[in-house]
């Protein structure tokens, strides 16, 4: 940094203090969201999703858009989420989802750890809900809306996953920022980068971008009415200047789109078709029957509007920053911008000279309903409801409109300090008020953190749980890992692991997976059937090992190797909610489940251990617990000789 720049930073953060402490916030928010990745989610969250985005950045880091398995079985290494089709006469697998939020994970490979994108996700979201929060009120308001923000149990849950909902929203703060600056300035450049942050937020997650949008399309469309009415003619200087700016936010925006529908047709072969619609054509959005692997529902406007009662009621009690106290203080900041701009509401006239800071919160308030109603028209949370994915990370789907619930909450906040403090200073003295607002503050604090506590202990506590079982599970793979100086790291190895839920790769396993080249230190390879042979090698077929993999069985029929074998039934999720009874308000008559009992179990070498079998003399027996609790496994070293050794792992 030149000396002339150094002098400039250090006035503007003397003559604006703010920014340094929101500096520090953010960077605070980046570094605890990658801290409760390592601490808490150090094998991913019960969402397998995160193994499919991953899959899908170590194959963008090689330059691969297909799986290509070559003479291996697919069944044997498709991973979760992944779409066999058949590319230039041989079987290629793609995932599900756009490379746009795995190329954003790439970026902390690259600098030397995964989470780190997470952290950097994290901070960018924070600096976001800053900017905006300080456009529509002042910066006060948003750096009280960054602590809202990360005291959210969603926004920390979510953040520190491999799941694309805080990436896309991070695109689409980035969107709404640039629109505002551009809007502020009048600045083409920054109306360009919002169009294209708003292309990559389509690109990422086609109908959460819209749905954020919609509230900057209704403004900008206002603006451009106004426009047209208070101009001599359509080449109002005013005008002309709005409609530049919407031209230049539209063009990189549908760019956006067109590369969206060119990845389509290179991956799917069809630019309209979706590679999530390619996989389960019927899990998309709309009313009526809808259908993923085998689960299948008629969503009706009526479980609709259910649904979406439900989990209004459950984001705004459980997984607002401090719960309902947050929730109250966000209306109570609704309420404070309509009586700070009730003029301006009762007689809109949009500004065509920049954006004010009503126009600002009008915009952000807007994603509340915008999201809300749009999901409405999803079924994906009645799904993640049933699948109770959303009882442990928090409805993702509505994660977009913590930005509304933040700024509100700390205009809320801040807009009760003032009153209190200017009620306390028309009494006695300046300093005596804030002294008393400083007092006052100190014997509410154990009150918000022991709301924030009620709403953190809960699902912190469950997934605490869970990854203490996944730590027994996966320990000798992080024995076994390709930097362990005993020796015992894996070298061109075969692993086989269970499917109890089908010939899936990294479901429920997904810390396990392969290089996407299937050349790496060691292949996982699902069980299968005796019939199914599978080579390991890179050499020609007199060199590779052809391996059966029969279902239940360990032959340890080849040396060195460490597999694992298990008999499974298919694991029932959640069985009592799988008719189309189904309401969301019993959900309130469950409790969450808290212990992982799911077995599998494990036939050795030698045959049938007798403490293997349940009461009932079966093997396999699977006592249901959490629907997404891992089986128990037992690992096996198979020696040349055909000796093995072996413990049992995990739960």
């Amino acid at each position: 940094m030149s000396r002339f720049s150094h002098l400039r930073l250090r006035e503007s953060l003397r003559r604006h203090p703010e920014r340094a402490v929101a500096a520090v916030l953010v960077a605070a928010v980046g570094l605890l969201v990658f801290w409760l990745a390592l601490d808490l989610f150090p094998y991913h969250s019960v969402n397998d999703d995160e193994g499919v985005y991953l899959y899908q950045a170590a194959m963008l880091l090689e330059g691969k858009l297909f799986l290509r398995p070559g003479a291996i079985p697919t069944d044997a290494v498709r991973p979760w989420f992944f779409v066999i089709r058949e590319v230039g006469g041989e079987i290629a697998m793609y995932g599900k989802y756009s490379p746009v939020v795995p190329a954003i994970f790439t970026v902390g490979h690259l600098l030397g750890d995964w989470n780190i994108a997470l952290g950097l996700v994290a901070a960018g979201n924070a600096a976001g809900v800053y900017y905006l929060g300080s456009a529509a009120f002042d910066r006060r308001v948003g750096l009280v809306a960054v602590v809202a923000l990360a005291a959210s149990p969603l926004f920390l849950l979510t953040s520190a996953t491999f799941l694309s909902y805080a990436p896309a929203t991070m695109l689409n703060l980035a969107f709404a920022v640039a629109y505002v600056r551009a809007a502020r300035t009048d600045s083409l450049r920054w109306a360009v980068a919002s169009g294209a942050a708003v292309g990559l937020a389509f690109f990422a997650r086609p109908y959460t971008a819209v749905l954020f949008a919609i509230p900057f399309i209704l403004h900008t469309l206002a603006v451009l009415v106004t426009g047209l009415r208070t101009g001599d003619d359509t080449f109002d200087p005013a005008f002309r200047r709005v409609f530049k700016r919407a031209v230049a936010i539209a063009v990189p925006g549908a760019l956006g789109v067109v590369i969206a529908l060119g990845y389509n047709a290179v991956v799917t072969g069809d630019p309209l078709l979706f590679p999530y619609a390619a996989f389960a054509p019927n899990d998309g959005i709309g009313f009526g029957p809808h259908e993923i692997l085998g689960y299948d529902r008629n969503y009706t406007p009526a479980l609709a509007a259910e649904t979406t009662v439900f989990v209004f009621e459950f984001f705004l009690t459980e997984w607002t920053p401090a719960g309902v106290l947050g929730s109250l203080l966000a209306v109570l900041g609704i309420g404070t911008a309509a009586w700070r701009w009730g003029e301006s509401i009762r007689v809109y006239r949009p500004s065509l000279s920049g954006m004010t800071g009503g126009e600002v919160a009008a915009v952000v308030a807007g994603v509340f309903p915008a999201v809300f109603l749009g999901e409405a028209y999803f079924w994906g949370t009645l799904n993640g409801l049933r699948n109770e994915l959303i009882d442990l990370l928090g409805p993702f789907y509505h994660f977009d409109v913590l930005l509304p619930v933040s700024v509100f909450a700390a205009a809320g906040a801040v807009a009760l300090v003032r009153f209190v403090r200017r009620w306390l200073a028309e009494r006695t003295t300046r300093r005596r008020a804030r002294v008393a607002v400083a007092v006052l503050l100190l014997l509410a604090a154990p009150v918000v953190v022991s709301a924030e506590q009620r709403v953190i202990d809960g699902p912190f506590s469950e997934n605490r749980q869970r990854t203490e079982s996944l730590t027994a599970t996966y320990e000798p793979f992080v024995e076994r890992a390709s930097n362990a100086s005993d020796g015992t790291a894996f070298d061109d190895a075969l692993v086989f692991t269970p499917d109890p839920y089908g010939d899936w790769q990294a479901h429920p396993f997904q810390y396990l997976r392969s290089e996407p080249g299937f050349d790496g230190a060691v292949v996982y390879a699902t069980d299968g059937s005796p019939e199914r042979g599978l080579r390991r090698g890179g050499g020609d077929e007199s060199d590779a090992l052809p391996i059966h993999l029969p279902r239940g069985v360990d032959r340890c029929s080849a040396a060195g190797e460490l597999r694992y074998s298990a008999t499974s039934r298919p694991l029932r999720v959640s069985s009592e909610r799988d008719d189309d009874s189904w309401d969301p308000r019993e959900r309130r008559k469950r409790q969450r489940p808290h212990r992982n009992d799911s077995r599998v179990r494990a036939i050795p070498c030698s045959g049938v251990d007798a403490d293997e079998r349940d009461d009932s003399g079966r093997m396999g027996h699977h006592r249901r617990g959490s629907p997404y609790s891992k089986p128990r496994l037992r690992v096996r070293t198979c020696g040349s000789d055909g000796s093995t050794s072996g413990r049992r792992v995990g739960g």
